[in-house]
């Protein structure tokens, strides 16, 4: 393998670049993250066999475009590969921690890819390859919540996670919203997860949860999601309001909840049509109120001498 030192700057200026997706709420990254893009200047930048690189493990980015690799190629090709992507090394391989853009217009040029070794945990592989992502490409809600779950699966706790991605917490609620979803509906988002965004995704659980008990209704959301998404990206469907009308209609109005049973029972007793107290049962209990004042003395007694032969019935002092 050939090495030599560049001369490259120790660190970015500025912070990563935020995903696009309506109003994203990942706005930056934590500040130890935004800088380590690109080959310092103590590095040493080595040329290694494409054949021995592989993409990163924690790679939350699902889908890249062929034809940017394309132009990416061509401008290699022309010019060499300007920056170094960062690996590390396991197992005899190296497995990449940011540039996987450039690893792979250099394994479609068949040439040797510049990159740059480093000593990184599981856990900053999975934060540096979610802000390489940000600050150089389009990053989808989905695309951010794989990233999440890839932290969630190294015990990464959601305060840590929130505060390191800037996640405000009513986002984080409908990011978090993805991983209620089937998991064929996730696989058909990893190939083209620009057909839902945060929001569709808490709707479509909500539709979930309101046709709980109806499986025959749930199967038919999802059919008609996965069609919506394979229409989606034949650009059949033109917005993902569309996609949401349709389940909607699929879906139908939420069952109306049953009615709950009275569980108390109010009684009035009376003394020759006259009202003189009110007995009400409930499931523990048996309430009996009755006014001396309208019921007449010898009712009084009878009735204290009924309680009497079934209960104790002493005065309190």
């Amino acid at each position: 393998m050939a090495s030599k030192k560049l001369g490259l700057q120790a660190h970015l200026q500025g912070g990563a670049t935020p995903p696009v997706e309506g109003k994203p709420s990942v706005s930056t990254y934590a500040s130890q993250y935004t800088k380590t893009d690109e080959a310092m200047e103590n590095e040493t930048v080595q040329e290694l066999d494409n054949k021995l690189c592989i993409p990163n493990p924690f790679q939350n980015r699902q889908k890249f475009d062929q034809d940017e690799i394309d132009a990416l190629a061509s401008q290699i090709k022309e010019n060499g590969q300007q920056q170094a992507i960062g690996v590390r090394k396991k197992n005899g391989r190296y497995e990449i921690i940011f540039g996987e853009r450039r690893w792979r217009a250099c394994k479609a040029l068949g040439i040797p890819v510049k990159a740059v070794i480093r000593i990184v945990s599981d856990r900053d592989m999975a934060y540096l390859c979610m802000t390489e992502n940000a600050g150089r490409v389009r990053t989808y809600d989905f695309e951010i919540w794989v990233g999440i779950d890839n932290l969630q699966k190294l015990h990464e706790d959601e305060d840590t996670i929130r505060q390191r991605l800037c996640i405000v917490y009513e986002d984080w609620t409908k990011y978090v919203r993805f991983g209620n979803l089937p998991d064929v509906v996730k696989d058909a988002l990893a190939d083209y997860p620009s057909a839902l965004g945060r929001n569709e995704a808490m709707y479509i659980t909500n539709l979930y949860s309101a046709n709980e008990e109806d499986a025959e209704k749930k199967k038919s959301i999802t059919s008609e999601l996965l069609e919506c998404i394979k229409l989606y990206s034949r650009k059949e469907i033109s917005s993902r309001a569309e996609i949401i009308r349709r389940l909607s209609a699929i879906a139908g109005p939420p069952k109306s909840r049953r009615k709950r049973q009275k569980v108390n029972v109010d009684h009035v007793i009376k003394h020759e049509g006259v009202q003189v107290g009110d007995m009400t049962v409930t499931p523990t209990e048996l309430k009996l109120v009755v006014s001396k004042e309208n019921l007449p003395k010898d009712r009084y007694d009878a009735l204290m001498e009924v309680l009497a032969k079934f209960f104790s019935v002493e005065a309190v002092s």
